[in-house]
């Protein structure tokens, strides 16, 4: 079952991790190899903790997160 839960500061990792595999794998061939690069420079420990705590959720299938959700999603049941 796919559930949708806001995202903790613990979840940083998780999310961070999401993202860049997201953008390495879905934006081939919009941008360079190097502007990917340059995108997802960095870690999670530059901040990614703080914006947890804003409208971050994760959706997870089996209680593995498997998708970052960066915006609010008002319409839809969150744990």
């Amino acid at each position: 079952m796919f559930e949708i839960r806001r995202a903790t500061p613990s979840d940083s990792q998780t999310a961070f991790d999401i993202r860049l595999q997201a953008i390495r794998h879905q934006c081939i061939g919009a941008y360079t190899t190097e502007q990917m690069l340059a995108w997802t420079a960095g870690s999670a420990k530059d901040g990614y903790s703080d914006l947890m705590e804003k409208h971050f959720y994760l959706g997870c299938i089996q209680g593995e997160p498997v998708v970052f959700i960066g915006q609010r999603i008002s319409r839809y049941s969150v744990k």
